[in-house]
């Protein structure tokens, strides 16, 4: 019996959503079982993290009276 391998639609779909999110995939590894692996990068900052973390707003739900 030959080997399980995943469609080629199911590797595109995931490669398709990832590129749509600006996600970069490093490498796909193929499981013995048909399953699949996409490793991605590690995303580059583009501002220090104090400075992203000042731009978070906490916002509270309003109160239920």
């Amino acid at each position: 019996m030959p080997a399980a391998r995943p469609s080629q639609a199911a590797v595109s779909n995931v490669l398709s959503a990832m590129a749509e999110h600006g996600i970069v995939a490093q490498s796909i590894q193929i499981d013995a079982d048909g399953g699949f692996v996409v490793q991605i990068s590690t995303p580059v900052l583009t501002a220090p993290v104090s400075v992203a973390a000042q731009t978070v707003v906490e916002e509270q739900p309003p109160a239920y009276e």
